[in-house]
């Protein structure tokens, strides 16, 4: 199983597990459940047999464009990065996480990707990045929503909408990954190769990137 269908089945795993939760979110409107998230994910990957950390750290390469928020940061945290226990490589998967009401939250998110190319190039162990939102149910299609479907479409990249209903209502779960199973093409380079392509399907609806 790939690393991006192992993150879709826990995300599915945790929506069966904590039905009562996402209901009392969807039924409140409270949508500041993003750390509870991340923690729960982290958990629920240890417990399929994987080495998981939270908030781990990568220096930032200040010789890249940096953000005017992130300029005097040293280090890109990453929200959780996990890998299977006892490998002997040191390669990781990095997932980075947002919950939002609306699909419009596909713009921090790729966000979150913009700043990962940022890391340092001696620093990268990184062989696949998956960024999820967790949002409202899609009920239009908007210009996110089409931006979606020209990164599904593109070679560089891997994007997935997996959904589920939680009572009559629920959220979608939007999950958009970079994933390479060759040693040689885990390089920053391909990665950023991978998130030109998205930043292009991007740029083609005006809708720019904002690194977080």
């Amino acid at each position: 199983m790939s690393y991006f269908d192992e993150v879709c089945d826990s995300l599915a795993e945790i929506a069966k597990k904590k039905k009562e939760y996402f209901l009392f979110f969807r039924e409140t409107g409270n949508f500041g459940w993003e750390k509870w998230l991340q923690i729960e994910l982290a958990n629920n990957l240890r417990n399929r047999g994987h080495d998981t950390e939270v908030e781990k750290p990568y220096p930032y390469d200040k010789t890249t464009n940096l953000p005017k928020s992130r300029a005097n940061f040293l280090n890109c945290f990453i929200d959780v990065a996990f890998k299977k226990k006892n490998f002997s490589n040191n390669w990781v998967s990095a997932i980075e996480l947002k919950v939002t009401r609306r699909v419009g939250g596909l713009k921090p998110v790729l966000g979150d990707l913009e700043k990962i190319s940022s890391i340092k190039r001696r620093a990268w162990n990184i062989r696949s990045v998956i960024a999820v939102l967790v949002l409202s149910k899609i009920e239009r299609e908007t210009k996110f929503v089409k931006i979606l479907d020209e990164i599904n479409a593109h070679e560089h990249g891997v994007h997935r909408v997996h959904n589920f209903s939680i009572g009559e209502d629920g959220f979608d779960v939007v999950v958009i990954g970079w994933e390479v199973s060759l040693i040689n093409n885990m390089s920053r380079d391909s990665y950023k190769k991978w998130l030109s392509a998205v930043r292009r399907c991007y740029g083609q609806h005006n809708v720019s990137i904002v690194k977080s």
